[in-house]
């Protein structure tokens, strides 16, 4: 069985504090702005030993100057990066917008990232600002996630051009710091031209499959929930929503087995970036999906990061209505999801 070798197999949640500005439509309150200590010492507290942390640019610059920093709005990212390091987590900065691209449409950008040089500036600009912070810290406590779920739209050639420039803007600054690039098609499939010649990079799969499952009731995937979810025999749709495909644990295992198989094959580090199932899913289906994903990840030696911590897809606060909740320090805990997540 194929398994990938170069990464420790990082495990643990995205946290959102940072990841849209505070005029977003999509905020709704998870992106206060500021990291909470006592959510780090949690995660380290049940077991893991990883935090991903999607970023807007907006949250400290704007659209229309994104060459400002606001000191004061960026500096709770600087405490976020002392707590990783106190609770020994390794901490994953992801750019989840830059100038010119994010893969939400919740605030319109001016420029276009993929065709504009100017956009590709001021992205860059953002990057270099980020090592220049945190250059003293060892990549083996934090990396740098280039941009969140290129679109199935962006061609491989600009996805390929955007990424090369912007690690080779940072790395005049930290040579040695560590990239993981996305998968291409929302982060889903392999970016497999970038993983030849690539030194100190890793690559991010997704784990939000089926989607019909996966996304069951959220608030933007309308189109997806029509059917209650069954685990195995869930639905993804493919061909704009026409053609219905069942899931099951067999498919699992040959989407990430082909990740495995390509880490192996070209010695490159693959992690599971973002995964998870909305809380509108049943909680019997949420925890059989889990522990088909779980085991297929930890086979082929993948590490994964929750899409959240704190919220509709995570192990606290999450709101379920089928769900005994357990208090722990400042948050309510799915005790069931984290015991089974504990175990893998």
């Amino acid at each position: 069985m194929y398994q990938q070798t170069v990464f420790p197999r990082w495990r643990g949640f995205n946290l959102l504090n940072m990841f849209c500005s505070g005029q977003s439509p999509i905020n709704r309150g998870r992106a206060n702005g500021y990291f909470l200590e006592d959510d780090f010492k949690m995660i380290s507290d049940f077991g893991f030993d990883f935090v991903r942390l999607p970023l807007s640019y907006r949250v400290w610059s704007s659209v229309d100057n994104p060459y400002e920093i606001d000191e004061q709005k960026i500096s709770p990212l600087d405490d976020a990066v002392y707590f990783g390091k106190k609770y020994h987590l390794h901490v994953n900065i992801c750019m989840h917008r830059l100038p010119g691209y994010c893969v939400n449409n919740d605030e319109q950008e001016k420029m276009d990232l993929w065709n504009d040089d100017e956009a590709l500036n001021a992205s860059k600009f953002v990057w270099t600002s980020i090592a220049k912070r945190y250059k003293d810290i060892s990549s083996e406590n934090l990396s740098f996630n280039v941009v969140n779920e290129p679109v199935s739209e962006v061609a491989l050639e600009q996805y390929n051009k955007v990424t090369r420039r912007i690690i080779r803007a940072v790395r005049e600054i930290s040579a040695d710091r560590l990239f993981i690039i996305d998968g291409v098609n929302y982060g889903e499939l392999p970016p497999v031209d970038q993983m030849l010649n690539r030194e100190n990079c890793g690559y991010s799969c997704r784990g939000y499959v089926p989607q019909g499952l996966t996304h069951y009731g959220s608030y933007n995937q309308t189109c997806y929930n029509n059917l209650p979810p069954k685990w195995p025999g869930a639905i993804r749709y493919e061909n704009d929503d026409k053609e219905v495909t069942l899931w099951n644990r067999d498919k699992l295992e040959r989407l990430f087995g082909a990740w495995a198989a390509l880490a192996e094959c070209f010695n490159v580090g693959v992690h599971c970036g973002e995964m998870g199932c909305f809380s509108k899913t049943p909680h019997p289906v949420t925890l059989a999906w889990y522990e088909d994903i779980m085991e297929v990840l930890k086979e082929h030696n993948i590490g994964y990061a929750l899409w959240n911590f704190a919220g509709d897809f995570g192990i606290a606060d999450s709101n379920r209505s089928d769900v005994t909740y357990k208090k722990i320090g400042h948050r309510m805990i799915d005790e069931k999801l984290l015991k089974l997540l504990q175990k893998y």
